[in-house]
């Protein structure tokens, strides 16, 4: 091998470990985010469509930050189940209906697929942090959830 093709391999194995490190450390480029406020305490969340981004959610990443996770924008009347593959963090999940009141709470058992993490009914949007963090901040069923920026919804509905 000559030193071209040498320096050539070199720098793609570099550009493939930034990339695969970014990735699995949740650095998503082109996801959009939003704040939200659960009860009296803001999060950080990543907006994840289902059916788009909502099959990858957290699947695969390493880290999370703790102020920050992901919402799930449902369909009206949404029921499907969440699951764990490829799922490395500690989750916990909490199912919300269109007014904002938390219909459910639960934690997520990692890499664990034999577990469906269901809504005791009809819910609009699924919020996903790191375990723990619903109890930490004194968070319960009941609570409310309210979006710090209203207006992001109703954009992404219009796109």
């Amino acid at each position: 091998m000559n030193k071209r093709y040498k320096i050539l391999a070199a720098i793609i194995l570099f550009v493939l470990l930034i990339v695969g490190t970014a990735f699995f450390l949740g650095i998503r480029p082109g996801i959009k985010t939003t704040t939200i406020k659960v009860s009296d305490k803001l999060l950080e969340v990543e907006i994840a469509e289902m059916f788009s981004e909502g099959k990858m959610g957290l699947m695969w990443r390493l880290y999370l930050p703790g102020d920050r996770g992901m919402i799930f924008v449902c369909p009206e009347g949404f029921s499907v189940a969440f699951w764990m593959k490829n799922t490395f963090l500690p989750l916990s999940i909490a199912f919300v209906d269109k007014k904002g009141i938390i219909l459910s709470i639960q934690k997520m058992k990692p890499l664990d697929t034999s577990i469906r993490y269901r809504s005791p009914s009809l819910y609009k949007y699924a919020i996903e942090v790191n375990q723990g963090w619903f109890t930490a901040n004194n968070i319960r069923e009941g609570d409310r959830v309210s979006f710090v920026d209203p207006d992001w919804v109703s954009r992404k509905r219009n796109k």
